[in-house]
């Protein structure tokens, strides 16, 4: 009994000690970003009051009213949270190429993946960077055109099923065809939910971003004791556990293949992601938990990268239709066969098409915006940013700076990409995939893949949009950019030579 109370009084001080050491970094943050301009707000709630009682649609769009006078780093306040804001270039180059800033916000437990590439610590990410990334080199990408060629087909398959009775839903396919994808050419494991399995574990990522992306504004809900008191908590327990039941599933299964495989002496194929992490928890590099940490973030940043910006390059095409007939033009010029697969030499032909991905990009980041932690003084533009401050990289901000884009920023202008204007702007006036140290390790692993299916999709298909124009357009931000208009495309068949 006495060892108990001795345990509880112990815990009860360590409890009071961090508590005051929190209040006391907090206060220090705040004094020294005292000369840094800051956005007008309330008492208290800061700039919180206009997200509440909005829809999660309104987010992002309400951010970029908030933030649309900052030229410099400015704090944003979110109740009893402060943030400082980056939008222009040069700090952006500072958040993204300092030691300082490797750190992702601690809202990025929300997604409770610690360990993986998306949301680990700076230490932990460097290891894990350098020992995956040849999983990602062009060698290795090259060996997963196959896959990419045979899992596009089958979409196309799909397609053709649904274009008679104009699918307004057919996007949901390319979310199946990205997903197959990533799991086979990394997992070596065919989750097959073109054909309609595993739909389960599809409906557990899309669910979980949106509730993962409704907690990160409400700031109430950032103290795990008031959140795991609610109905959004159930749900996200609910979707978790089916989602780690297939990733557990996964891993055990290419676990024994792997021993069965080092039993008889054979190396399998080394090059496979999975085969890679396996070999390094066995010698001693991984944990079983960072293990699942990078199984569990490949496969949904890893789909979810492509199909998002593969729906979004769409839906700029139905809307110019124009540009759509300039990329078929090349497209036809470099593959003309309807069901002809990509080839490595043909994907780095089409420079338009990468361009038109490029300014779908611009306009549409992935990330809208993404949040890092100073774990040291980091010097800005204007001032120093202490340590212990959390910083937001408003991306979609920064792509559509007058300043730097011009006249044509609120345009789809794919020629913002020719060479000659790439070379006139900052380098970090584009950071799609995050740019700096931190940046993206599947880059060059999204763009083949989406040239593989907006090939084949386009030399098979016309998109169409029933007269929505660029104004009609309301981009929102769940953890990923959302434009709700994508459910107006309709898709016809091409007649091409060589077409059904």
């Amino acid at each position: 009994m006495a060892l108990l109370l001795a345990f509880i009084i112990v815990a009860v001080i360590s409890g009071i000690l961090a508590s005051i050491q929190e209040i006391r970094n907090y206060i220090r943050v705040r004094w020294k970003l005292r000369h840094f301009p800051v956005i007008k707000g309330v008492p208290f709630f800061g700039n919180a009051l206009p997200f509440l009682g909005r829809k999660q649609e309104d987010y992002l769009l309400i951010l970029q009213e908030i933030t649309k006078h900052v030229s410099k780093p400015a704090k944003v306040q979110l109740g009893p949270k402060v943030f400082v804001v980056i939008s222009t270039p040069e700090d952006v180059k500072t958040l993204t190429m300092s030691t300082g800033t490797l750190n992702k916000m601690d809202v990025y437990r929300f997604f409770r993946c610690p360990t993986g590439l998306a949301t680990a610590p700076g230490p932990i990410w460097k290891t894990h960077r350098r020992l995956l990334t040849p999983s990602f080199n062009t060698q290795t990408l090259q060996t997963f055109l196959p896959i990419f060629n045979d899992k596009a087909k089958i979409l196309i398959a799909n397609l053709e099923k649904v274009v008679e009775h104009s699918d307004r839903d057919f996007l949901k396919y390319i979310f199946y065809c990205t997903l197959e994808m990533i799991c086979e050419t990394t997992f070596g494991y065919n989750i097959d939910v073109q054909n309609g399995k595993n739909l389960d574990y599809f409906e557990s990522v899309e669910t979980l971003a949106h509730v993962i992306g409704s907690r990160f504004f409400k700031f109430w809900y950032y103290l795990d004791a008031i959140y795991q008191r609610t109905k959004e908590y159930a749900v996200e327990k609910m979707y978790f556990d089916i989602a780690y039941r297939m990733s557990n599933r996964m891993i055990e299964e290419k676990k024994q293949e792997y021993l069965t495989e080092m039993s008889n002496g054979s190396h399998g194929k080394s090059q496979i992601l999975i085969n890679k992490l396996l070999k390094f928890h066995f010698d001693g590099d991984f944990t079983q938990q960072e293990v699942k940490d990078e199984v569990d973030t490949m496969i949904a940043a890893g789909h979810d990268t492509s199909a998002v910006t593969l729906s979004l390059t769409l839906l700029m095409l139905a809307i110019h239709q124009d540009i759509q007939e300039k990329v078929l033009e090349e497209i036809i010029s470099v593959s003309p066969a309807p069901d002809a697969s990509m080839t490595f030499e043909d994907a780095l032909k089409l420079t338009y098409l990468e361009m038109v991905i490029k300014e779908t990009m611009r306009l549409f980041p992935l990330l809208p915006l993404s949040g890092r932690h100073c774990t040291e003084d980091t010097k800005f533009s204007n001032g120093v940013i202490p340590k212990g401050t959390d910083l937001i990289l408003f991306t979609y901000q920064l792509h559509r700076r007058r300043e730097v884009w011009g006249p044509r920023v609120d345009e789809f202008y794919p020629e913002h990409f020719s060479p000659e204007n790439v070379s006139k702007r900052h380098p970090y006036s584009y950071v799609p995939f995050g740019g700096g140290l931190r940046n993206c390790i599947g880059n060059k692993y999204a763009f083949l893949s989406m040239k593989t299916i907006l090939s084949i999709v386009l030399k098979n298909f016309r998109v169409t949009a029933d007269g929505l124009t660029m104004a009609d357009l309301k981009p929102s931000m769940i953890t990923t950019m959302n434009v709700k208009q994508t459910e107006r495309m309709r898709i016809e068949r091409r007649k091409l030579a060589g077409n059904v």
